[in-house]
């Protein structure tokens, strides 16, 4: 076993490593390989011999939340090509329904083949964002000529971002106000009958009622 260097051993050897690292030569940073942009002529030319044999709707995008106006539009381009007639962008809370009907709003002054609608509700995920605020801004956006329907809005027990009450009674808002508008309702259901997972529903809880239940909210 080596004896244990002393106090200038260690200082003097510090002091080495200092100076190789100063001499040293600086590292080359990696070559970053730019990322080729795809031709617009070879993806069209794919997504055709992919398309659709009928043409179909898409009701359930989730877009104009994660992507700027110019991404939704490419997509929606990029959708066509493969035979989707028209494409529903959903809202999941009040911001991403507005950023839905002025998607909506924007492809219609620049395009007119192919409809871009969109849904204005609150998910069960953020169903604690539901007020009198929220449901105003749902009438307001529900007179849009590009509204397909109200929603996205359900139960969903699977990750509990919300309380099982909470969504409840957003859901059940929501129900109410889709039968007075006399609108559709785009509607959203995981492991409703599941026990509750997790800190938001608390343990020993009834499942709740049938969805059909709320079709007289």
């Amino acid at each position: 076993m080596s004896a244990k260097p002393s106090e200038e051993e260690i200082a003097r050897r510090r002091l080495e490593k200092q100076a190789r690292k100063e001499t040293a030569l600086p590292k080359t940073p990696p070559k970053t390989q730019k990322k080729r942009a795809n031709d617009p002529r070879l993806e069209a030319e794919a997504l055709g011999k992919w398309g659709l044999q009928r043409v179909c709707v898409d009701i359930g995008a989730n877009l104009q939340s994660r992507c700027s106006y110019e991404e939704v539009e490419r997509q929606v381009q990029r959708a066509a090509l493969a035979n989707v007639g028209a494409v529903v962008l959903t809202g999941c809370d009040v911001e991403g329904s507005l950023k839905g009907r002025r998607a909506c709003e924007e492809w219609a002054s620049r395009h007119a083949e192919q409809r871009v609608l969109f849904t204005a509700g609150v998910h069960p995920h953020e169903a604690s964002t539901w007020s009198a605020d929220a449901e105003a801004a749902v009438r307001d956006l529900a007179t849009s000529p590009f509204l397909a329907s109200l929603g996205e809005c359900g139960l969903d027990y699977d990750r509990m971002l919300a309380p099982r009450d909470t969504q409840q009674a957003t859901f059940r808002a929501q129900a109410r106000l889709a039968k007075e508008l006399k609108l559709p309702l785009f509607v959203h259901c995981r492991e409703r009958d599941a026990a509750p997972q997790g800190g938001g529903g608390g343990g020993g809880e009834e499942a709740p009622p049938p969805l059909g239940a709320y079709a007289d909210a």
